[in-house]
């Protein structure tokens, strides 16, 4: 074999969450303006529409294939619609990270309220999680109850809908749901992470209303050092403010090479002329 080809210098992996309140003008403009900037979006609530039309033998105007907003520099990570029900949460992640083959893991956890992203190499696997929970919970009740059968993450963020104090000083109360949350990220090797500029997640539009934090990021202890930030630039048509996280890399991985045949190379031909005779 000819050549090493070294895989992206990529030390940590840059996350970027936010609540998108279906607007695909403003997954668009992410796609576009993000791309130097993060190396996965995670995003709730995502606009599932029409995308174009493809020809058909029973639709003059062609069928609809209906998905979420692509771009070429992205790989889009979404579990398929079920039940007519679409995803509430998709993942882009940068093709600077393919080499990382990542993956939807339906076989850890099957819900469209739910994705693990798995990160692998030939030494671990790497699951980071985004979360959309209703305002009936369901999502953290769930979690709760699979927390046992789910492997460790280095990270998990999204919009669980859950007030407390401990991460909003503005809430009186620390319940239940919020302690049941707490205790799962805990068994997932999480902790809570607050950011280091402190302040609502969520602004209604009706500005009767008063600010909370419901998006959260939880991250493995040892990257507690981790400096999250509101992102209150990219908040867009939204009313939620993204949130940007990251997790660093294992150094076996910041060194990894991957080795390569050139293709229609000398190198090739030999190649598959040894392997057309051994079969």
């Amino acid at each position: 074999m000819e050549g090493d080809l070294a895989q992206p210098n990529v030390a940590a992996v840059r996350v970027f969450c936010q609540n998108v309140a279906k607007n695909a003008l403003h997954v668009d403009a992410l796609l576009s303006e993000l791309r130097n900037k993060f190396d996965v979006l995670f995003l709730q609530e995502l606009p599932w529409r029409a995308i174009r039309r493809v020809p058909s033998t029973t639709n003059r105007q062609g069928d609809k294939i209906v998905g979420a907003p692509k771009h070429p520099d992205w790989l889009t990570v979404v579990r398929p619609p079920t039940n007519n029900e679409a995803p509430r949460v998709l993942a882009y992640v940068h093709n600077r990270l393919t080499w990382l083959r990542p993956s939807l893991r339906r076989d850890l956890i099957d819900h469209r309220d739910i994705l693990i992203l798995s990160l692998f190499s030939e030494w671990r696997t790497i699951n980071i999680m985004n979360v959309y929970s209703d305002d009936q919970h369901t999502m953290i009740n769930l979690l709760a109850e699979r927390a046992p059968t789910l492997p460790a993450c280095v990270l998990m963020t999204g919009d669980f809908n859950c007030h407390s104090r401990e991460w909003d000083p503005s809430v009186p109360h620390h319940r239940t749901t919020a302690i049941s949350l707490l205790n799962t990220a805990a068994r997932l090797g999480l902790e809570l992470t607050l950011p280091v500029n402190p302040g609502p997640t969520f602004l209604s539009h009706n500005v009767e209303l008063r600010g909370s934090v419901i998006d959260l990021v939880f991250i493995k202890a040892s990257e507690s050092l981790v400096q999250l930030r509101r992102l209150l630039e990219w908040q867009g048509p939204s009313d939620h403010i993204p949130l940007a996280s990251k997790f660093s890399l294992p150094s076996e991985l910041k060194d990894f090479k991957r080795v390569s045949i050139a293709k229609g190379s000398d190198a090739e031909t030999q190649f598959v002329e040894q392997l057309i005779g051994g079969i």
